[in-house]
């Protein structure tokens, strides 16, 4: 009867198991130890914070880069606001040279008419062609 109380298959010894050491028996499991409880709780902290950790990091490379982000963005709309302005200061330039351009062909267009071409062909001019037959 001693042996029987005392034996393997009561005390459920995990170095009985027939498939080889450091394999429990499913049917002879009673839980773990406080040692491999306390192992796995450490072991989850610590994947707890190397998470926390590795969410912080992402957050702070987040706000990096939206930052250059807003960076880059705010020196494009600056970029493109003195594109705007020179192209501006451009037409007005142009508008001013067109106004200059119109007041000398003006000018020379008078001048053309007032003092060049004040000749008018009379009708004796016309008269003398056609008037041989060659």
């Amino acid at each position: 009867m001693g042996h029987m109380v005392t034996s393997d298959m009561l005390t459920e010894c995990p170095e009985a198991a027939e498939r080889g050491p450091g394999r429990v028996m499913a049917d002879r499991w009673r839980g773990m130890t406080p040692q491999q409880l306390s192992a796995i709780y450490g072991e989850r902290e610590e994947q707890r914070l190397r998470a926390q950790k590795q969410r912080e990091a992402e957050r702070a490379r987040e706000a990096a880069w939206d930052l250059q982000q807003m960076s880059l963005a705010s020196r494009g709309e600056e970029e493109e606001r003195r594109e705007r302005e020179l192209q501006r200061e451009r037409k007005i330039q142009l508008d001013q040279y067109n106004v200059q351009l119109a007041k000398e062909q003006q000018a020379h267009q008078e001048y053309l008419d007032k003092k060049l071409y004040t000749n008018e062909p009379s009708r004796d001019y016309f008269n003398q062609f056609n008037t041989a037959s060659r």
